[in-house]
């Protein structure tokens, strides 16, 4: 009897002890300050330039063309970047889907049909380019397109409607190979002939068309001829405005930061005029204090390895550049060179201004009017060239006319036919005061066959 008390009495307590345990419990989660979740931080640097409006640019924008010709009802206008227009008109071209791809030999009927009656778009780039580099444009991939994917040199495409049978149809002209492949198009948007009929009624200059050896393809008595290039260009003097911009200037310390795996290195002072910020064997940015330019150069991604597409290094720049929003101005893809130590594509993007093309007055040093980078293994940036200048604010300006291209051509003893392109651009330089103020003169901007750019501007 004795020992079932104990049982009870050992019951009780232990009851008490499990209760006590719970009331303690409770007032000591009462009693203790409420628990905050600690993120760690993560350290931005500063941005080098903090406008996102070129650094959200999405690749077929990078590769776009430098102007787009208007074809309606027998007369051509330009439409140049940095428009509505030219927006709308890239993303109808862009979505094409192609169907029925062949070769054509155009008669001088069909010709006179695309030059002087259906509706249509020329996208126009600087230098002539291949089918992997417009991969980079349109939504649908040329290189499965065993016709398209040979053609290294295509000068211009023409995107054009037949009102009677509602076709659309494209065509890659190479001048250079005298060859033209055709595709019927599907249209996303299905919306080429209103698009056309809204570009044609803007204002700007009408142009001519510009056959380079002065025979017309839809002359019949040309058509045992071999077809030339053709330029667009205005009769009358061209009205351009003369820009002076401000400058600013990327600081050295904020490029360190971000582009190196150990920001907190100190730089080497290599002479008076370069400084060099060295983070191991593999990877270093070099900075010109007195030209203001820099050099960054990663080669670790100089090894020797798989090669990506065009397409995949552009977007892999594009990631690199915007990462640090290095997009200090409108680029636009220029030229793609191909290194001669170890077969590196290096690509050269050209500043774009009110919708011209910029190239610097002195071409021996590295200037605002290009970037320049280089892809290693991977389609990683292996090499980064850039000013740390760039243009900033509202411009003052004054228009003046543009002599008349033909004019201009004869003052420098050019004959057209050694031309691959012409248009209007800017001529930029530095004034020589303090504010390192930039002009932008206008010039027509001439590419030779044999890849010579020389500028020409009125006095």
């Amino acid at each position: 009897m004795k020992e079932k008390w104990i049982e009870h009495i050992k019951s009780v307590i232990l009851i008490m002890l499990v209760v006590l345990s719970f009331v303690l419990t409770g007032f000591l989660w009462y009693s203790s300050p409420p628990y905050e979740e600690k993120n760690e931080t993560v350290f931005v640097p500063p941005y080098p330039f903090s406008d996102k409006k070129y650094n959200s640019k999405e690749i077929y924008q990078l590769v776009s063309p430098y102007q787009i010709i208007i074809h309606h009802g027998g007369r051509h206008r330009w439409i140049r970047p940095e428009s509505k227009m030219y927006r709308d008109l890239l993303n109808e071209a862009r979505q094409a889907d192609f169907d029925a791809v062949t070769g054509v030999e155009p008669s001088p009927d069909l010709w006179n049909r695309l030059f002087n009656q259906v509706p249509g778009i020329e996208l126009q780039f600087s230098r002539d380019v291949s089918a992997s580099r417009l991969d980079a444009f349109f939504d649908e991939s040329l290189r499965q397109q065993p016709l398209l994917n040979r053609l290294e040199n295509i000068s211009r495409i023409w995107l054009y409607s037949e009102p009677e049978t509602k076709q659309t149809r494209i065509w890659f002209i190479s001048d250079k190979e005298q060859e033209i492949v055709q595709a019927e198009v599907q249209l996303k948007n299905d919306n080429l002939d209103s698009l056309v009929a809204q570009a044609a009624s803007e204002k700007g200059p009408s142009l001519t068309a510009i056959p380079a050896d002065g025979k017309v393809p839809w002359d019949p008595a040309n058509q045992s001829q071999s077809f030339s290039r053709v330029f667009y260009l205005p009769d009358q003097p061209l009205a351009m405005n003369r820009s002076i911009y401000k400058t600013k200037e990327i600081k050295v310390t904020e490029m360190n930061q971000w582009l190196s795996r150990n920001p907190s290195v100190n730089p080497i002072i290599l002479n008076n005029n370069e400084e060099m910020y060295m983070y191991d064997e593999d990877e270093s940015l070099t900075y010109n204090k007195q030209g203001n330019f820099m050099i960054y150069n990663d080669t670790n991604n100089q090894a020797e390895g798989t090669y990506l597409s065009v397409t995949d290094e552009i977007g892999n720049i594009n990631h690199f550049v915007q990462d640090h929003r290095g997009w200090t101005g409108n680029y636009l893809l220029d030229e793609i060179k191909v290194s001669e130590e170890d077969d590196a594509h290096q690509y050269i993007f050209r500043l774009i201004v009110q919708g011209y093309p910029v190239y610097w007055e002195d071409q021996k040093t590295i200037r605002p009017d290009t970037i320049e980078l280089q892809t290693g293994y991977q389609g990683s940036v292996s090499k980064y060239i850039r000013s740390m200048l760039y243009l900033t604010g509202q411009p003052d300006q004054t228009e003046i006319k543009l002599k008349p291209w033909l004019q201009v051509l004869a003052s420098k003893k050019i004959p057209l036919q050694t031309v691959e392109h012409i248009f209007p651009g800017y001529r930029a330089r530095l004034t020589g005061n303090k504010e390192k103020q930039v002009i932008l003169d206008p010039a027509w901007v001439v590419i030779l066959n044999n890849g010579k750019t020389t500028m020409i501007s009125s006095p």
